[in-house]
């Protein structure tokens, strides 16, 4: 069974093409793990106004409760504080239900 969001449906071949399509873009390594993708928010409409909002730049963070990660038993995201020498993490971040950028933190 797909992974399911609040979108519906995530297509894993689609979002594949795009994560290998952003690896060929920016010159990275082409065996760099694909990282989770997600939408913002629990529709099709605040996901895509959320992201909107990071593209166009007045959005530039988000957050998560720690209670949350751990019911679904995810890892916590490194703080600031933290990022010195780690690798960066990345994201892909869905318009509706379709990738549509990579994020950087």
């Amino acid at each position: 069974m797909e992974p399911q969001t609040p979108l519906g449906q995530l297509d894993p071949i689609e979002i594949a093409e795009f994560w290998q399509g952003f690896l060929v873009a920016s010159g990275r390594h082409l065996d760099v793990r694909q990282p989770d993708a997600w939408p913002f928010g629990d529709s099709v409409e605040l996901a895509d106004k959320l992201l909107a909002l990071v593209l166009q730049g007045p959005k530039r963070a988000t957050a998560g409760s720690v209670a949350e990660y751990e019911t679904e038993g995810e890892a916590h995201p490194r703080s600031a504080t933290s990022r010195s020498s780690q690798t960066a993490r990345c994201d892909l971040v869905l318009l509706s239900s379709s990738p549509m950028c990579e994020l950087d933190p």
